[in-house]
């Protein structure tokens, strides 16, 4: 899966919000000032992932363009609900490759149902097409493709659920069955401890680059341990526990017992060095909590594990901003619930006879400040 443009208003009654069209990057960092819509760009765009996913219903109307295997596919979809019924007004899909013309995989409205050229029997009404066709063989890549963006947010208790403990089935701990899961496994979908845990069983090399990383940002790190736990979880693998071994320190600290700047940072590692490829992946506000060391080693981070994923990633820290490209800034401003989204490339020119620092301008320029 890979971005190319993106577009969504909460509905066609004329109130709530509008973010326009814009287009992504491979590597992209929103910024703005507080409430210039770039959470909630990043929401609409999570929101309409586990829609397609997951079957959650939700209420907007989107224009996606994105690519999976060199196909260009363009995806609208309108949702609301309509006297408390849950409703897909209209829908369509379309599909072109090597130059051909644009096919329409399918269309739909509230009414008719056409798909491959063929009309449907009546449907569930508040299930994107998306999901509805995903064992089609021309309509699969597209389903899976929505389920490989994921998104990593660190308020309330999002990062303690991500460190969990955690369990594994005793399949799991089968080498054969292990190689069949790992793109899933290695994706986020189970909690860290238990993904590090067969990282370091099954795939050391993984593993050992993960424990690189983690000490060259904490000087203080001797090693990366496991534990056996003081329980045992029914109906699951016996997993131990990650710790960590301190300088200095004869007692190993657990792994929920980390500082939330030291787990992020873990966390955040270990995602980008087993992600598998062509996956979309997102950071909120990742500096949160953060030390300086902890936020300088990103940009130079994406550039050597991030190579075959896309990234979007939110940020007012200077340092980052500075860090990263210009023209890999989407540059985000609103006026009412209007939302605005600017390429930083058309900065490039701008910027560069300056001699102040990248951030220091934008802070400065009329595209952030929306004026």
């Amino acid at each position: 899966m890979f971005l190319h443009s993106y577009k969504y208003s909460d509905g066609d009654k004329g109130i709530g919000w509008v973010i326009s069209e814009f287009t992504f990057n491979k590597n992209n960092l929103f910024v703005g000032l507080s409430g210039s819509g770039k959470s909630r760009a990043l929401n609409s765009l999570w929101n309409v992932g586990n829609f397609v996913s997951t079957n959650t219903f939700r209420d907007g109307i989107w224009g996606i363009r994105f690519e999976i295997d060199g196909c260009m596919y363009v995806w609208s979809l309108h949702s609301e609900i309509q006297a408390d019924e849950q409703v897909i007004v209209s829908e369509k899909l379309t599909l072109s490759k090597d130059g051909d013309p644009e096919q329409i995989l399918f269309a739909r409205t509230k009414d008719d149902f056409i798909f491959n050229d063929s009309s449907l029997p009546k449907l569930p009404k508040n299930s994107t097409g998306i999901f509805l066709l995903k064992d089609e063989v021309l309509i699969k890549p597209v389903h899976a493709g929505f389920g490989r963006i994921l998104r990593r947010n660190f308020f309330g208790s999002d990062l303690e659920e991500a460190c969990r403990v955690g369990k594994v089935h005793h399949e799991s701990l089968n080498k054969d069955n292990y190689k069949q899961l790992a793109d899933s496994l290695m994706a986020g979908i189970i909690a860290l401890n238990p993904r590090l845990f067969l990282l370091n069983k099954f795939d050391k090399d993984k593993f050992d680059a993960v424990k690189g990383e983690f000490k060259s940002i904490f000087s203080f790190i001797e090693d990366i341990i496991f534990v056996n736990p003081p329980y045992v979880f029914a109906d699951s693998a016996n997993i131990q526990v990650l710790a960590i071994k301190e300088k200095g320190i004869d007692a190993p600290i657990m792994l929920h017992d980390l500082s939330s700047g030291m787990q992020k940072v873990l966390l955040i590692i270990t995602d980008l060095i087993t992600l598998p490829s062509n996956w979309v992946y997102i950071i909120d506000e990742y500096e949160n909590s953060l030390g300086l060391n902890a936020i300088n080693f990103l940009p130079e981070f994406l550039d050597t594990y991030g190579q075959n994923s896309q990234f979007i990633i939110t940020s007012h820290h200077p340092y980052l901003i500075n860090n990263m490209p210009v023209s890999d800034w989407l540059i985000f401003s609103r006026s009412g619930s209007n939302v605005s989204v600017k390429s930083g490339k058309d900065l490039v020119e701008k910027y560069k006879e300056s001699k102040q620092e990248a951030f220091i301008q934008l802070l400065n320029d009329p595209l952030y400040l929306g004026v």
